[in-house]
């Protein structure tokens, strides 16, 4: 059989294209939270200032506690799942916490310290997660 006629094999990590997408997604999401958050709290409460900093907690707990729940809405979207690396399941909420944290932290700048094992990212190094195709568990 020729060799241009073979099926690249499937790897369990998706695209990079896929993940910035969904990051994409995630960060609208979370956005428009956080601003609706805000904005009602402004509109019920203008006077207690001392809730906005737990609002800012609500609204940054969008991605961890979906990721370990399922996915996030932009995950679903691109078919991906954040797994723990050692175990392959779900990740536990310190993980996705610690995750998420690296992932703010280093933003964009988080594409530079790619790494080729499985395609992970500096921020699913530190926490140690892995993003999965949806198919692979």
């Amino acid at each position: 059989m020729n060799s241009t006629h073979k099926k690249k094999a499937r790897s369990p990590t998706p695209e990079l294209s896929a993940r910035i997408i969904a990051s994409v997604i995630d960060g609208v999401i979370t956005l428009l939270l956080l601003f609706s958050l805000f904005s009602l709290f402004d509109l019920i409460a203008p006077d207690i200032p001392s809730v906005k900093p737990a609002l800012l907690v609500i609204g940054l707990s969008y991605e961890p506690l979906l990721c370990v729940f399922r996915c996030t809405v932009g995950q679903w979207f691109v078919g991906n799942r954040v797994r723990n690396y050692e175990t392959g399941k779900m990740p536990t909420l310190f993980e996705a916490y610690l995750r998420y944290f690296y992932k703010l932290v280093f933003g964009w700048k988080a594409l530079l310290f790619y790494s080729t094992e499985y395609d992970r990212l500096i921020h699913d190094n530190f926490a140690g997660t892995v993003v999965v195709r949806k198919h692979s568990g």
